[in-house]
């Protein structure tokens, strides 16, 4: 991370988080999906800095619903690092498979707006089609008006791990 100094921590959200990540998430005009603890959060001396929010999409596959940095952070590699990390091991980051042993993924899938294609392609994602994406996420777009505006993308990056 450039410039960014102090102590790093990637973690699932604790209630104690949540008003925090609400801040957050209104920044970038999202609302909380799910619960707290479904979100994966990148701190720096106990500051949010980032958060995304990753589901059990179906057998071995994992989708990156919302990702997002503050937007005074952004361009720092904060984003950069916090993808990096659940790209390692995105069952350590879904609350739906930390600790169970879970640990067979072959993809990792999300819908990358606006021009955000190209961050997830410096990390080995690869753009593909919307039905290729598990239910719901196969028509989250269909019939959205600002469709234009957002450029919603699917993208997906297959592993070995």
């Amino acid at each position: 991370m450039k410039n960014m100094k102090g102590k790093t921590v990637v973690a699932l959200s604790t209630i104690a988080d949540e008003a925090d990540l609400k801040e957050l998430l209104a920044e970038h005009d999202l609302a909380m999906l799910g619960n707290m603890s479904d979100y994966v959060l990148l701190k720096i001396d106990g500051r949010l800095c980032a958060m995304g929010r990753l589901v059990l999409s179906g057998k071995n596959c994992f989708h990156l619903e919302v990702f997002g940095v503050k937007n005074e952070l952004r361009g720092k590699g904060i984003g950069s690092y916090l993808l990096s990390e659940i790209i390692k091991k995105p069952w350590e980051y879904c609350s739906e498979t930390k600790g169970n042993g879970y640990c067979k993924p072959s993809r990792l899938t999300t819908v990358a707006r606006g021009n955000a294609a190209s961050f997830y392609e410096k990390h080995g994602f690869r753009a593909f089609s919307f039905d290729a994406l598990p239910p719901p996420y196969n028509t989250q777009c269909d019939g959205c008006p600002d469709w234009e505006a957002c450029q919603p993308l699917p993208m997906v990056l297959e592993k070995g791990w």
